[in-house]
């Protein structure tokens, strides 16, 4: 008893450290299961979201797969650990629903679906690769690519013979052994690398096509496209034919 009395202050300072400790340990408690909580409704929310995005996607309106797209790059931006999924998702539509537009005679050409068009561009703007490798378009009617958006796109081994790319932006995109047979290249910018080694170009249209800058391109698949308008070639590729200039009482090409 006398130790306690003579250490009755220390005591009191023991007590009111361990009280002290014991209150800043529930207010920590506290802050940790409310942080719990709002983690669980953050998940919950993310979750919530992938579900809508993929419904979307599912959809028959372009429209609405289009909002989809737009809700799995929301879902990419808010949850870091499922981007992953979210551009994978993506990407495969892409890849499935890029020819889903044919070809019609004496209809208007639209290009791909504005859902697929919203895919490529937040494809392009998260910097996420485009692989559309071994993509498989063949059939009858065939698909109406026009004005589609490819840069940089990796379509290697591509198969969309016959297909209509009026307009479409193929630069510096992969286009290593693609089978691109009659397919309609005119007008088309080929430009700033895109590269063709190995592309079949047998009875491909490319009146007015340019070839600038391109890579792998050879006289061997210049000689076997339809080619009947003026071209601009790479440096090495010369046609020297009349052939390949624009013939007299048609309409010249632009640029």
């Amino acid at each position: 008893m006398d130790w306690v009395k003579e250490h009755s202050k220390e005591i009191g300072a023991v007590g009111a450290l361990l009280v002290g400790l014991a209150t800043l340990w529930a207010a920590v408690s506290t802050s940790l299961a409310t942080q719990r909580s709002v983690d669980t409704a953050e998940a919950g929310l993310v979750a919530e979201r992938f579900k809508n995005g993929i419904e979307n996607l599912g959809a028959p309106d372009a429209s609405v797969q289009a909002g989809g797209i737009y809700t799995l790059e929301r879902v990419a931006t808010d949850s870091p650990d499922d981007a992953e999924t979210a551009f994978a998702v993506i990407l495969s539509f892409v890849r499935h629903n890029l020819c889903a537009t044919k070809f019609k005679e004496d209809e208007p050409l639209t290009g791909p679906p504005r859902s697929v068009l919203a895919g490529l561009e937040v494809l392009r703007r998260r910097d996420r690769p485009i692989e559309l490798q071994g993509l498989n378009c063949e059939g009858d009617p065939v698909p109406d690519l026009t004005g589609v958006d490819l840069r940089g796109a990796d379509l290697e081994s591509a198969h969309p013979p016959g297909a209509v790319l009026h307009g479409a932006n193929l630069s510096g995109a992969d286009l290593t052994g693609a089978d691109l047979e009659y397919a309609n290249l005119s007008p088309l910018g080929f430009t700033k690398g895109a590269n063709l080694s190995g592309a079949n170009l047998t009875k491909a249209i490319i009146r007015c096509t340019n070839f600038e800058g391109t890579r792998g391109f050879t006289r061997n698949q210049l000689g076997r496209a339809g080619a009947d308008w003026k071209l601009r070639l790479p440096p090495k590729v010369d046609a020297n034919k009349k052939s390949w200039i624009a013939p007299a009482g048609r309409s010249k090409c632009k640029n």
